[in-house]
């Protein structure tokens, strides 16, 4: 992984410390931090930004230097092509309370979990994820269940592309449903038309 990060361009900075990368970049503090068993296979990355751009291009800018090189490396043949990457969120909280990475494990989101949620409540904008609690010495904010709004936790930018998602939905299935109607119309009137040359 560190390799494939090594060839970041002039105007971007990155240092490794033992399993934590930082890259900075277009004025974005990037963190990566590498935990879990690598050799059980259940080893993850946490992203983490720091930014004072809006969340649009920071989430830009966060998928052209991180995540679209991740996916190469996935796909790559001299990367990882069996590795499956999977997008979750963090918790904020967890985030902000700057907990071990060891310990941020139950305190994500799967995104296709979320986005389905959203789906299935019609985009219910007001819909929450609800947090579990966790008993992790020294974090009391952990000890009780949060929530936070789904649309949230997914962003601007995947909420939009759930929307989108959403109307292409209905429209293919006013277009199925039209489709159905003009069958069934279609249908009546040959059937019609065959009982007229029937009685004469």
């Amino acid at each position: 992984m560190q390799r494939h990060f090594a060839n970041l361009g002039t105007k971007e900075n990155c240092k490794n410390e033992k399993n934590l990368m930082k890259i900075y970049v277009n004025g974005l503090e990037i963190f990566m931090e590498l935990s879990g068993n690598q050799m059980m296979g259940h080893a993850f990355n946490d992203i983490l930004v720091k930014s004072s751009k809006s969340e649009i291009q920071t989430l830009q800018l966060v998928h052209d230097h991180m995540l679209s090189r991740i996916e190469h490396l996935c796909s790559s043949p001299q990367g990882c092509q069996r590795v499956t990457l999977m997008r979750s969120v963090l918790r904020p909280r967890a985030v902000e309370n700057l907990l071990l990475c060891k310990n941020r494990t139950k305190q994500v989101a799967w995104v296709e979990n979320l986005e389905k949620k959203l789906l299935a409540t019609n985009l219910d904008l007001e819909l929450v994820h609800l947090w579990p609690q966790v008993n992790v010495q020294g974090n009391d904010f952990l000890h009780t269940s949060t929530k936070d709004k789904v649309a949230s936790l997914l962003g601007e930018v995947a909420t939009h592309d759930v929307l989108e998602r959403h109307l292409q939905g209905l429209k293919d299935m006013e277009i199925d449903i039209n489709n159905l109607q003009s069958f069934e119309q279609e249908s009546e009137h040959t059937q019609g038309e065959t009982s007229k040359s029937g009685a004469l």
